[in-house]
């Protein structure tokens, strides 16, 4: 799907470990993909399905992102 959007110009499939604050824990995770797009913009994307994702654990993994600078 990537291959054919405009507007990426790059991809590479779980590109890092990102750790992340979770119930008093330390846990880590490999976001699917790391999105360079045309504009140089970079950005971490996951592709699983909502239920598959709690919202208290993709607030932390987007927090964990953001602190590298990447979105999530």
């Amino acid at each position: 799907l990537m291959d054919v959007l405009e507007g990426v110009a790059a991809f590479e499939s779980q590109p890092l470990r990102l750790s992340f604050h979770l119930e008093g824990r330390v846990r880590s995770t490999f976001p699917d993909f790391l999105v360079t797009l045309r504009t140089g913009h970079q950005e971490l994307w996951e592709c699983k399905p909502d239920d598959r994702m709690p919202a208290d654990r993709e607030a932390a993994i987007r927090a964990a992102a953001r602190e590298l600078g990447l979105p999530y």
